[in-house]
């Protein structure tokens, strides 16, 4: 049976390939986020798909990802239409259009309750079970949403939960929205982290952890290029 996979040439085998439990933390800029999610959520059709979003809305989701919602086990849970996208309603800035008719989209009552949150995500992991793909987007509007401490409770608690469950996730962050109190405790409980930096035109992916692989993988860099849309 075939394993998990970025569904990026090249990044599975710098990685020492994705497994069955990995919580992965991406630490990236915000453009690169688009590229690695749409990867990973087409390479990881066929399992239930989970996309949690918080700063952005559904609809600028399901724009991007067409392919993937059309699965019959995509589930979108939105945290933004209730939180983030409630203040920005306040300060009358212009909203997305409305969300695509048959897509599977889940809105949080009050995603400002962190335990509303917290509630409806459990919820999803029970009903997906075992073996679904994640992609949370993003601890950066977590903790603008509810603060530094209550995301990071948030990661500490499902981070372990997604491992249980046999699952692959994806977190995303943009590293200089965090404290490095913060990243070092994330870096702590997961089981990969990736970064991505930049110099001009040029983009690096380097691994600074990879949990039960050979030692000479952690510190692995490589070019990041987008060719013909495709990340490789």
């Amino acid at each position: 049976m075939q394993g998990p996979s970025t569904g990026i040439p090249g990044l599975d085998e710098l990685i020492g390939n994705l497994r069955v439990g990995d919580n992965v933390v991406w630490q990236a800029g915000r453009e690169t986020w688009a590229g690695v999610s749409a990867a990973f959520l087409k390479a990881s059709r066929g399992t239930g798909l989970c996309y949690f979003c918080v700063d952005e809305s559904p609809a600028e989701v399901l724009g991007r990802h067409r392919e993937q919602w059309d699965s019959e086990r995509f589930v979108l849970l939105d945290g933004y239409s209730s939180g983030l996208g409630r203040a920005r309603r306040r300060r009358r800035q212009k909203l997305d259009g409305p969300v695509s008719n048959g897509a599977d989209v889940r809105t949080v009552e009050d995603a400002r309750d962190y335990g509303y949150v917290q509630l409806a995500l459990q919820e999803l992991e029970d009903e997906l079970g075992e073996g679904a793909a994640y992609v949370l987007e993003s601890l950066t509007g977590m903790q603008q949403l509810w603060g530094e401490d209550a995301a990071l409770a948030f990661f500490l608690n499902h981070c372990p939960r997604l491992y249980d469950l046999r699952t692959v996730a994806y977190w995303f962050l943009d590293p200089p929205a965090h404290d490095p109190a913060f990243l070092q405790r994330l870096h702590h409980v997961t089981q990969v982290v990736l970064e991505v930096g930049s110099a001009g035109d040029q983009q690096s992916v380097r691994v600074t952890k990879a949990d039960a692989r050979r030692p000479e993988i952690t510190g692995r860099t490589a070019e990041l290029r987008r060719t013909k849309g495709r990340l490789r």
